[in-house]
C-alpha cells in the first residue's frame, strides 16, 4: 500500500530555523503537512497532555502555534473550551477498544484548543455547536489514542506510538469478534497473532481479516502458530473468526505509525 508523500517532509521533533518562525500566522503555502512537536502523553486515566508546538492547518493555509502545554479529558462529557476539561465532540460515544483522534483546533486569529473525535476527518467536530460557537472552525489532526477503560498506555516517538495492547478470548465460527481499526493513514505494525494449540483439530484455525483501500488482507493462523504482520491502514474493522471449531486467540499490537495529518 502506497502513501502519498507530504509536500514538505516535516515530522514531529524536526528543528526549525528563525526564518521558518516568521511563517507563524502568515500564509504558508508550500508548508502543507508541517508539524513540529505537539507530542501526546497520557497524564492520568482519562487525561491527555498535549505539548506545545506548531502545525499547518489547511483551512487557514497557515502555520499555527500552540504556545503551551494543556490537558484534555476523554470522557463522556461534552467538549468545553480550555485546559483540564472535557474534549469529546458531542456526537461521539466513548467505547472500549476504539481509537479516538486528537485534533488541534484554531480560530481565525490562531487561538488554539484541543478536541477528540472518533471520525478520522473530524466530522463530529464540524457539527458540534459548542466548538463552533467558540470560534474554532479550523482543525488539524495530530494523532490517535486508544481507549480501553481510560486512555490506553502509550508513548510517542515522533510519529510512532508504542503500546502493549492485547485482545484475546474465545471466538466461534458463528460469532466473530470485530475490532475497530484507526482507519486511513495509520498502520498497525509488529502485530502478533496467536491461536491456542490445544484446539481439538489441527486443521482449523482463526482468520484475521480487514479491508484497506478496497483490498482484503487476511491472515489465517492454525493452532499452535504465531504470525507476525504489519496491518495496513484501513477504513473498516478487523474481523476475527474461527473456521469450524471454537478457538482461543490472541492479537497483540506493539505500535502504530501515524503520519498525524501530513500528506
Amino acid at each position: 500500500m502506497a502513501w502519498s508523500q507530504p509536500k514538505v517532509n516535516w515530522t514531529a521533533g524536526d528543528g526549525i530555523g528563525s526564518a521558518d518562525l516568521n511563517l507563524i500566522g502568515t500564509n504558508a503555502n508550500g508548508y502543507e503537512g508541517f508539524i513540529n512537536n505537539l507530542h501526546l502523553v497520557k497524564n492520568s486515566g482519562n487525561e491527555l497532555k498535549i505539548f506545545d508546538g506548531m502545525a499547518y492547518i489547511d483551512g487557514l493555509q497557515k502555520i499555527i502555534k500552540k504556545p503551551s502545554i494543556t490537558t484534555k479529558l476523554l470522557t463522556s462529557d461534552r467538549w468545553t473550551s480550555g485546559s483540564g476539561v472535557a474534549g469529546k465532540a458531542f456526537a461521539v460515544t466513548i467505547t472500549n477498544n476504539v481509537f479516538y483522534h486528537v485534533f488541534l483546533l484554531s480560530n481565525s486569529v490562531g487561538v488554539t484548543d484541543i478536541a477528540f473525535d472518533s471520525d478520522y476527518d473530524g466530522g463530529n467536530i464540524l457539527i458540534d455547536s459548542n466548538i463552533q460557537a467558540a470560534g474554532y472552525i479550523y482543525k488539524r489532526r495530530i494523532g490517535a489514542i486508544l481507549y480501553r477503560y481510560g486512555i490506553y498506555n502509550f508513548f510517542q516517538i515522533n510519529n510512532q506510538f508504542c503500546i502493549n495492547f492485547e485482545l484475546s478470548g474465545e471466538v466461534t465460527s458463528i460469532d466473530p469478534i470485530f475490532f475497530p481499526l484507526p482507519s486511513k493513514n495509520i498502520i498497525l505494525n509488529f502485530v502478533k497473532l496467536t491461536v491456542d494449540e490445544s484446539i481439538p483439530s489441527p486443521t482449523y484455525g482463526v482468520t484475521f481479516s480487514t479491508t484497506a483501500e478496497g483490498v482484503n488482507y487476511t491472515e489465517h493462523v492454525l493452532p499452535g502458530e504465531t504470525v507476525y504482520a504489519d496491518l495496513p491502514s484501513s477504513t473498516g474493522i478487523m474481523e476475527i473468526s474461527a473456521d469450524l471449531v471454537d478457538c482461543n486467540f490472541s492479537m497483540k499490537i506493539s505500535s502504530y505509525i501515524d503520519n498525524r495529518g501530513a500528506y
